[in-house]
């Protein structure tokens, strides 16, 4: 075997070889990992108009007149106003709400109203993009009033909600809330007072 023989044989060898490595060594390309499409901003100022159902109940104790008050159910129409943040998925804000109207008849006592409702509201809401989840807990305020006198009652808030944002700026929901409302020596009598104001409100709102 001569010497340009013996390096033919080695080149045709050797080519399969090089030609395999090189096809190890190729860099591959990377896979696009598309990123999660943002969710709606939901930051910001809002302001908004409610109309709801209230009722409930109220236990008169202590003093005259003691015994179980049913809260006539009746409808109302509420403002609001509140400012919420956001980070990531997570809402969270403020919220300041006043029934307007008429007040909310005690049916054993039809000369007593319940008046002037006013809620301070916490909440904390999931976004899925366009829809928020939320749960508000605050406090509430009202006014047990007889044409003459008007006495004050208050305690907490609780409750759930939804919010569908139809536009960036226009804002549709609903939210279910319950407070508790008590007093003592209700109208100097030495009664205490402890009721319970729910409704279930349909919102809309402008949002800045």
């Amino acid at each position: 075997m001569n010497l340009r023989h013996a390096l033919c044989t080695t080149i045709l060898a050797i080519s399969p070889m090089a030609a395999l490595a090189g096809n190890l060594i190729e860099p591959q390309p990377i896979a696009q990992v598309t990123p999660p499409a943002p969710v709606m901003d939901w930051s910001g100022a809002y302001v908004g108009l409610g109309f709801g159902t209230y009722s409930g109940d109220a236990t008169v104790s202590g003093g005259p007149g003691s015994g179980q008050i049913d809260l006539e159910s009746d409808t109302g129409a509420q403002i609001f106003g509140g400012y919420q943040f956001q980070n990531g998925s997570f809402v969270y804000g403020g919220e300041l709400a006043l029934r307007v109207g008429g007040g909310i008849s005690l049916e054993q006592n039809p000369g007593l109203e319940l008046d002037k409702v006013f809620d301070l509201k916490a909440r904390l809401g999931y976004a899925l993009d366009d829809v928020l989840l939320y749960g508000v807990m605050g406090y509430s305020s009202a006014e047990i009033t007889d044409g003459l006198d008007d006495i004050s009652v208050s305690g907490m808030n609780y409750g759930i909600g939804v919010d569908y944002a139809v536009s960036d700026n226009f804002v549709v929901g609903a939210e279910y809330l319950m407070r508790n409302l008590d007093t003592s020596n209700l109208n100097g009598s030495g009664s205490n007072f402890d009721g319970d104001l729910n409704s279930f409100s349909l919102r809309a709102a402008y949002k800045f």
